[in-house]
């Protein structure tokens, strides 16, 4: 994640004829943010020493690609590969809870490796072929979070947790600390993965390391009681286990990371970004807590719609209702990218997504009895979940291939391939 940021497709800088021509055929995008992504420069943050070191070998694997392979499409490989794993095991474990082979936990992270290689090599390609683009932030940082969703889901199921409070809580670490990555670079310009020790190469291989081990050792061992392995008296409870030791750990983490990117957004302000970044931009910390306002409402919808009367429901559609989720939680952070490579003033509305608005509709069904506003829920909540998530996928697959058609039309380049499109040609 991020060292490919700057991949892309051909770029033609967007051929004036080629623009007249595009604009006829927006889905998403205004002619003001095309104009202003065109010129977008990315920023990433520090590599760490684990980066570094797989320098050479990422120097390697990119001469292994072909020159007509866009680094777009070097992506989205890589990204169909944890798909097809994730989809495998959710086959067999729809509810999380069924045990997994585990010559198959090992293939996720052999395929994960994959993912992480291609990941880090599509900017490289992109410098290779002469093809850096925007569009290659969009595409490549989407995918990003889409990898992250569906390894997060592999986990729980690899590790069969279930529908407790656990997953749940993996669920809101995950997607906080991706989304506050994307919330900073809005405010300051730069794209912070890591604090030179510790990035996202590094979450990468333990998430790997998770699933060798569990593939190899077998789940039982992340309930292992930590006393005596520990002797601390203290440790000697019902309950206290490796698995509870790693997520406690993680979301120790999470919150530090997240006082972190605070800690930054604090002494931002419109003085201190160059005029070029700054746009419309409405930056400091009032304007960056309203941001987070939708990101934490989701949070707290999905939690809502998996507890109390939504546990009965969540019980038979855990991983349908976490991937939703999910899906809604990477709109937001998808709105957040463009939105910063726009330059955009940020606003509740901008944020407050169809598939967000759609399973808070399904919550407040849910709870209306609750709420003595009705007797009973108004709508079955299975047929109401389902129909929320139906939004959901509709509404960020709209977007996404919308702002992406927009881009490729604007700069006259495609998605996948190398060279100008055919329509840009005949303008030309």
């Amino acid at each position: 994640m991020g060292k490919g940021a700057d991949g892309g497709a051909s770029v033609n800088n967007g051929h004036p004829a080629a623009r007249v021509e595009a604009a006829k055929w927006r889905w998403a995008l205004t002619e003001t943010e095309l104009e202003r992504i065109r010129v977008y420069s990315y920023k990433p943050g520090v590599y760490t020493h684990l980066d570094n070191l797989l320098t050479p070998y990422w120097n390697w694997a990119v001469t292994l690609l072909p020159s007509w392979a866009a680094p777009n499409l070097v992506t989205f490989v890589g990204l169909l590969t944890v798909v097809f794993w994730t989809v495998v095991f959710l086959v067999q474990s729809p509810d999380l809870k069924q045990p997994i082979p585990g010559w198959q936990v090992v293939a996720y992270a052999v395929g994960l490796f994959f993912y992480q290689t291609l990941d880090a090599i599509d900017g490289k390609q992109a410098r290779r072929t002469n093809s850096s683009s925007p569009l290659g932030q969009l595409f490549d940082h989407g995918c990003d979070a889409l990898v992250l969703l569906l390894c997060m889901v592999a986990t729980a199921v690899a590790l069969q947790m279930g529908t407790t409070w656990k997953t749940m809580l993996l669920f809101c670490n995950i997607e906080l600390v991706f989304y506050m990555a994307q919330w900073e670079e809005y405010h300051t310009g730069t794209l912070n993965w890591s604090n030179g020790w510790f990035g996202v190469t590094e979450s990468q291989f333990a998430q790997m390391i998770v699933f060798v081990i569990t593939g190899v050792c077998g789940v039982e061992l992340w309930r292992t009681p930590l006393y005596p392995l520990i002797p601390l008296q203290v440790l000697d409870k019902p309950g206290y286990t490796l698995e509870g030791a790693a997520l406690v750990t993680f979301t120790f983490v999470t919150g530090h990371m997240f006082l972190s990117s605070v800690g930054r957004v604090v002494p931002a302000s419109a003085a201190k970004l160059p005029p070029a970044e700054l746009g419309d931009k409405r930056v400091g910390l009032a304007p960056g807590l309203l941001q987070l306002v939708p990101y934490v409402a989701l949070m707290v919808v999905g939690y809502l719609l998996a507890t109390g009367p939504g546990a009965e429901v969540f019980e038979r559609h855990a991983a349908l209702q976490l991937l939703g989720t999910g899906i809604a939680a990477t709109h937001i952070i998808s709105r957040m990218i463009v939105h910063h490579m726009a330059k955009n003033s940020v606003l509740l509305h901008d944020l407050a997504t169809p598939g967000l608005l759609a399973l808070a509709a399904a919550a407040l069904n849910l709870y209306a009895p609750r709420l003595g506003l009705a007797a009973a829920p108004p709508v079955p909540p299975e047929r109401a979940l389902l129909a929320a998530l139906s939004v959901t996928m509709a509404a960020y697959l709209w977007y996404l291939v919308g702002s992406v058609r927009d881009m490729c039309r604007h700069l006259s380049i495609r998605c996948f391939h190398l060279g100008p499109p055919h329509w840009a040609v005949k303008v030309q």
